[in-house]
């Protein structure tokens, strides 16, 4: 069996996978809401995935990491990606690469620049983005400390906390056309799957910004076909810690440049199938025959596990146990708006613990 961990707020992707794309996996794979599974007593045996790292709490990272000691001494009936302990998140990450001399950019938390010596140099244009969360930019390109400043103490005035807030050195990644790409990849166990390749004339490249020609259709297609950077990510991923999460990076001429991990990725329908434009749809039929062929199969191929779960108890602090509700820091988007589309369809059954510690089969409808 393969659980996935993640707060329950942001499983409505994991669960809009399982009663579509990942159907044939939905027997063998379900979702286990932090909510819950940090107030368990025990554990089922299997693959352990936990995703959403950013979103736990202290006290949450410290009962992850204990049930993935319990699991741990199982005897190989347990596998475990992405233990806490080991996963570095953005701010870390950013700085280890850099570092290592893979990034040729710096990011900086406030704090870190207000010490003497660390923030010297910093290298406009800067932006300033939520450190654990995947909401792109909270503004625009800053040239100088002034626009910098001001712009900190705007965001503070908006509600935000300057903890978590980092800034962090533009890296001009576009070809002469100003065209900016931005790649991204899973990594599933041991394997490395190309995702998708995003054009656009932002910086930033999110969905509302894309670019859609055929020519660039066939540039993408390459990239799903080909893996290019395949040994570049899984060293990536390596010195990340992360063993399951997609990575978003771009190219600096030849020299690949990591944005950011994410470890609860979008992998599923987040809403109702819509109408799309001419050159979207045209676009899409392209690469439809390179496109993302699901997780599925890599999960089935390397973690699923066909014999009876057996419960394993761990040695939990009581007090932490308690306060496991508590431990997850829930991700500004309500989960409720991505399941919507799910109204009114009944979720493949999935196994669920009685009181007494059984298993038993339940068929889940969403309501209003």
């Amino acid at each position: 069996m393969i659980h996935l961990a993640v707060p329950e707020a942001g499983a409505f992707s994991l669960r809009s996978y399982l009663a579509d794309e990942g159907l044939a996996l939905s027997a063998r794979m379900r979702v286990v809401p932090y909510e819950t599974f940090l107030v368990a007593p025990v554990l089922e045996t299997g693959t352990w995935v936990f995703a959403a790292i950013d979103h736990l709490q202290p006290a949450g990272v410290e009962l992850v990491a204990a049930a993935c000691d319990a699991l741990a001494a199982r005897d190989g009936r347990c596998r475990v990606l992405n233990d806490p302990r080991r996963v570095l998140l953005r701010p870390a990450l950013l700085n280890v690469m850099h570092h290592e001399g893979i990034n040729r950019f710096r990011a900086f938390t406030r704090a870190q620049l207000s010490e003497p010596g660390v923030g010297d140099g910093l290298r406009y244009p800067v932006f300033i983005r939520e450190a654990n969360r995947h909401t792109g930019n909270l503004g625009p390109l800053l040239r100088d400390d002034a626009e910098l400043h001001t712009a900190l103490v705007s965001l503070r005035l908006r509600g935000h906390r300057m903890e978590d807030l980092l800034i962090v050195e533009f890296c001009d990644t576009a070809d002469e056309q100003g065209v900016y790409r931005k790649y991204s990849a899973f990594r599933v166990g041991d394997a490395i799957l190309p995702r998708y390749l995003n054009f656009s004339t932002h910086w930033m490249i999110k969905h509302n910004t894309r670019l859609y020609d055929l020519e660039r259709a066939d540039e993408e297609l390459a990239y799903l076909y080909d893996n290019p950077h395949e040994a570049w990510l899984r060293r990536v991923f390596d010195v990340a810690g992360i063993e399951y999460g997609r990575i978003d990076y771009g190219l600096l001429g030849d020299v690949p440049q990591l944005w950011e991990i994410n470890t609860n990725p979008t992998i599923g329908r987040v809403g109702p199938p819509r109408r799309r434009p001419p050159d979207v749809e045209a676009y899409r039929s392209r690469i439809a025959p390179g496109g993302f062929r699901g997780l599925h199969g890599p999960f089935r191929r390397r973690h699923s596990d066909r014999r009876p779960w057996r419960p394993v108890a761990r040695a939990a602090d009581p007090g932490l146990r308690s306060a496991g509700r508590s431990a997850v820091q829930h991700a500004h988007v309500s989960g409720r708006r991505g399941l919507a589309h799910l109204h009114g369809r009944r979720i493949p059954a999935r196994l669920t613990r009685t009181t007494a510690g059984c298993t038993k089969r339940r068929n889940v409808r969403t309501s209003r």
